[in-house]
């Protein structure tokens, strides 16, 4: 039986090898041009040397959704973008090792990728440095020099090892990489709070608890409120990302550290933004994450806590009653108006659905459903409606996916 799976196993390990060999090459700077269908993948191999770099630039229509992988001989995938990645118009690429590697385009279908596009794709294998760069922060960690720099149009980071570039990332149109394993600089302009989450970041080596040393680096779009993402990039043989997550109108910060190893950190809950109304009055429910197998994942029990007093929640139900209308809740997927409040409510800052969101959040979703009971008028139609709604919105949360382990392929 064993030799049967090894032998078995040596097939697929060779029809990998073969398909990367048969795929067709794609040369440094030579413009190659495909149509492809709806959820229709292209692939090239490209052959590069240790450390060997690539710069893999596409253009295809503003509307198409394109996501792109590098993949290793073994099938692993080394590097994913896609065009619905805020920050991705390229794709940087630092080979950790020599040989061939397969590149795989696939148009996503969307509602705006629903017809064929005509794509063209070529690579660079020369990363020239950018020239008038402003060095916003520089670090020296487990031998890499890591280096934020800034130019008029874009952001990068470097990462280097005696001399030797390991990694590149861009940001584009004057989007900016924030460097909070950096804030020596910054520090005498921070508060308290961020002053003290800063030096937790830079005082803790392994931030993700997996015995290597690594970096924290977030990516602000640039905006009133939106968009950040955070990515955990380990430095030991090579710099490789552990885990990268969106965190969109919040951003992330460290609590403490974990007694078992890394660091604890929190953000808020992004679902609920515009939803079901206006910006102003979103709930954002605080999230507490903590790595387990090198991914963040909420860690429930922190967040865990008492509800308020029974008296206290009454108070509460009594006035967010108050502020509702009467007008029947249609729900999001009707065409009719769904008004919940009336025109005269004043105080939003806590709908009563962001009371409701706090209390699941912190473990009580029992008492949160009680509360909804006591705050839906009942002469207000559609509550059934606004539940289904509710627990749809819930479901869609990126913090109840992130402990179902993310794909592999396109």
């Amino acid at each position: 039986m064993i030799g049967r799976f090894a032998l078995i196993l040596t097939v697929l390990l060779v029809s990998c090898l073969s398909c990367v060999a048969q795929t067709a090459a794609l040369n440094p700077q030579k413009t190659e041009t495909f149509r492809l269908e709806p959820d229709e993948t292209k692939e090239f191999s490209i052959r590069l040397r240790k450390n060997g770099f690539a710069n893999i630039e596409w253009l295809a229509a503003h509307d198409a959704l394109i996501a792109i992988e590098l993949v290793d001989s073994q099938g692993s995938v080394l590097e994913r973008v896609s065009t619905d990645d805020w920050n991705s118009d390229a794709l940087y690429f630092v080979a950790p090792f020599e040989g061939t590697y397969l590149l795989r385009i696939k148009l996503k279908r969307s509602e705006t990728s629903i017809h064929p596009q005509s794509i063209s794709v070529e690579y660079s294998d020369r990363f020239v440095r950018p020239s008038a760069a402003r060095l916003k922060e520089s670090r020296v960690i487990n031998g890499y020099q890591v280096r934020i720099l800034a130019t008029k149009d874009d952001n990068y980071v470097l990462f280097e090892k005696g001399s030797v570039l390991k990694r590149v990332m861009r940001a584009s149109g004057g989007a900016d990489y924030i460097g909070f394993s950096f804030p020596d600089k910054l520090v005498p302009k921070m508060t308290p709070k961020a002053r003290a989450q800063a030096m937790l970041l830079r005082d803790t080596p392994d931030k993700t608890g997996d015995g290597v040393p690594d970096v924290m680096v977030e990516y602000f779009s640039g905006g009133a409120h939106c968009c950040f993402q955070e990515y955990f990039i380990n430095l030991g043989e090579t710099a490789d990302v552990v885990d990268h997550i969106n965190t969109a109108h919040s951003g992330m910060g460290p609590l403490a550290k974990n007694p078992s190893g890394g660091l604890v950190f929190e953000t808020s809950d992004n679902s609920w933004a515009y939803w079901p109304q206006g910006f102003a009055t979103s709930p954002f429910p605080s999230v507490v994450l903590v790595f387990k197998r090198n991914k963040l994942t909420p860690d429930f029990a922190r967040m865990k806590k008492p509800p308020p007093s029974l008296a206290v929640l009454r108070q509460m139900a009594f006035k967010a009653r108050n502020q509702i209308g009467l007008a029947p809740y249609y729900g999001d997927d009707s065409d009719q108006p769904s008004p919940l409040f009336n025109d005269y409510a004043k105080d939003l800052s806590g709908p009563f659905y962001s009371v409701m969101l706090d209390l699941i959040y912190s473990g009580n979703e029992g008492i949160a459903w009680q509360f909804f009971d006591l705050v839906w008028p009942l002469e207000k139609k559609g509550k059934d409606i606004f539940r289904r709604d509710f627990q749809k919105k819930l479901s869609e949360s990126i913090y109840s996916t992130r402990s179902v382990p993310r794909p592999t392929t396109l």
